[in-house]
Formats: C-alpha cells, structure tokens, sequence
C-alpha cells in the first residue's frame, strides 16, 4: 500500500523498482523514489513517515495495519474534516522515520 500512495504523490508509477521476468526487486530504484518522496515539499512530516515506514524493505521495521489504526484511529475526526491536529507519542516505527524526514529536510533545504 505504501508503494501505491508513493506513485500517486509523485505521479510517477514505480515499473522501475521491479524486474519481473527476473522476479527481482531492485532496491537503489526503491531508494530513489524513496528520496524523491522525502524531498516532496507539499506533504507532512506525519505522512511522510508513516508511507516511509509503510514502505520499509525490512519487514520488521514496517509499521502494521493495526498499529497504524491504534496511532491514526483518535485523530479520525480531524483527518476526515482535514483539521490540523497535534500528535503526541508517535509508534517509534514512524518516530524514526520522523527524523528521516527532518533530516531530509535539512539536507536538501526543502521545507514541508
């Protein structure tokens, strides 16, 4: 799912990241479109780090549909009425990716 909403943030599709008569995964496209997402100006920190956890090639570190619930479920109203809302606490799963981002962010200059 997170490889879904990385093309459709990028408009890109990710054919790249896939040989399949080889059935390989090629992971320094993975890395591409992943930086490409990070660098993206127009989305949050939030976002960006559950999509990168989403994303993660090592299982372990993916966030699960049912953590990402248990986190996103008490901001449902504000996310459906597209209100801000402070999160507190995040699941060290998109904590990480939060200073992924924010490191990101100050390496390119990009501000979100």
């Amino acid at each position: 799912m997170g490889i879904t909403v990385i093309s459709a943030g990028l408009l890109d599709d990710m054919l790249s990241m896939y040989d399949y008569p080889n059935r390989k995964f090629i992971y320094e496209e993975h890395n591409k479109k992943t930086v490409q997402w990070l660098e993206h100006p127009h989305y949050s920190e939030i976002f960006k780090s559950i999509v990168l956890s989403m994303v993660n090639p090592i299982p372990e570190k993916r966030i699960s549909t049912e953590e990402l619930w248990s986190f996103l479920h008490q901001h449902e109203h504000n996310i459906l009425a597209r209100a801000p809302f402070v999160i507190n606490n995040p699941p060290n799963l998109i904590e990480s990716g939060v200073s992924i981002v924010r490191s990101s962010i100050m390496k390119s200059g990009v501000r979100t």
